[in-house]
């Protein structure tokens, strides 16, 4: 009888060891089963792989089917979606749940391009990093067309080469985290990768009285100067104010005048400097001139009238080139009597008429007089 309770007893213990064990291994497998682990708008999903990229939740909640949490380094392991639609409950057993709180927006550092530089090549180091993850794409203010260009996604870092427009650069960069919030940075820079070149000076040969002219294609001229003199009077430069240089189709004119009176019937040496804003700098051709600041005089300007015919008779101080212009003429304009003449003695024919006539006479170095006429025909 004794016997009988002892083993009546042992079943009893044995089924309930059974039924613990049962119970310890639904807990174990539900423990360590596939799961959905929910988040929230701007939180961040942590696997504990490094083969694995990290998430983002980007709207009001997010599910991802996962198969272990490691609360001490706060990651998941990724788990098998099919069992999770399969088998686990559709409620969130992990992550976080409500509204998101991400309000703030990314701050940008940019290294590169620096505000205000100028650069020498059109490939510049477009360099930056955010303090979250993020979204970066520039627009370009003054050629993109309103279109914004993608720099990364997904970054919070970014260093590579990118090749602009050649002089002024104005760029708007823009940065937009997981949560949708922006945060802009601008920039202006110029590239300046194109040496100066100075295509054209006058006068280039011959004399000098002061007047010069040149002529140079450069997008970002910052200094031009001209210099002149010798070593007998020394040297000198002169400031060109760029703001009344002409430019066309990208060829620029500029002109000045010098005093030259102190060289007058000395030989002088100029020569052009034209700086851009990347401090490249160059010299035109060095030209040596005569230098004539004497104008020329008449020494006898006589006119007489035979019928339809004016006679003249012109002597001058020094060889130069006569011209008229003819104002009672009804479409008045220059013509030339002579060139390189220091004397002049023949007729026009003119027509009948009062004939108010001014004369001029230039020397070779441009030096120039005149005087009026006026007769009856």
């Amino acid at each position: 009888m004794q016997t009988q309770k002892q083993t009546n007893l042992g079943k009893v213990f044995l089924a309930v060891a059974l039924l613990t064990l049962s119970i310890f291994s639904i807990s174990f497998v539900s423990a360590t089963g596939e799961f959905w682990a929910c988040f929230t708008d701007g939180d961040t999903i942590d696997y504990c792989s490094s083969n694995i990229p990290d998430r983002f939740c980007s709207s009001d909640i997010c599910k991802y089917c996962m198969k272990t949490y490691d609360e001490n380094n706060d990651c998941y392991s990724p788990g098998s979606f099919s069992i999770c639609t399969g088998t686990a409950t559709n409620s969130c057993t992990g992550g976080t749940t409500g509204s998101g709180n991400d309000q703030n927006a990314p701050i940008i550092n940019l290294n590169s391009p620096l505000n205000g530089s100028v650069y020498t090549d059109r490939s510049v180091m477009f360099s930056l990093n955010t303090n979250e993850i993020s979204d970066v794409y520039y627009l370009d203010l003054i050629n993109g067309r309103g279109r914004w260009t993608r720099v990364c996604t997904d970054c919070s870092s970014y260093s590579k080469r990118r090749s602009f427009k050649e002089g002024f650069n104005s760029l708007q960069i823009r940065a937009t985290d997981v949560a949708g919030n922006e945060a802009f940075r601008n920039v202006d820079f110029f590239i300046d990768s194109k040496n100066p070149q100075i295509t054209k000076t006058e006068p280039k040969k011959g004399f000098a009285n002061g007047d010069f002219m040149v002529q140079f294609k450069e997008l970002n001229p910052r200094n031009l100067t001209l210099n002149y003199g010798n070593f007998i009077q020394g040297f000198r430069t002169a400031q060109i104010n760029l703001s009344i240089c002409v430019d066309v189709r990208g060829k620029v004119t500029c002109e000045t005048s010098v005093n030259l009176a102190s060289f007058d019937g000395q030989t002088i040496e100029y020569w052009f400097s034209l700086k851009d804003v990347a401090n490249n700098v160059k010299d035109s051709k060095h030209i040596f001139l005569q230098v004539d600041t004497t104008f020329p005089e008449f020494d006898n300007v006589v006119v007489t009238v035979d019928d339809s015919k004016g006679i003249f008779n012109i002597q001058t101080s020094e060889p130069v080139t006569l011209e008229y212009i003819d104002f009672g003429e009804s479409r008045p304009s220059w013509r030339r009597l002579c060139s390189d003449c220091a004397s002049y003695t023949r007729s026009k024919t003119f027509r009948d008429g009062m004939h108010l006539l001014n004369l001029q006479a230039t020397d070779e170095a441009g030096n120039s007089v005149g005087t009026a006429l006026n007769f009856t025909i």
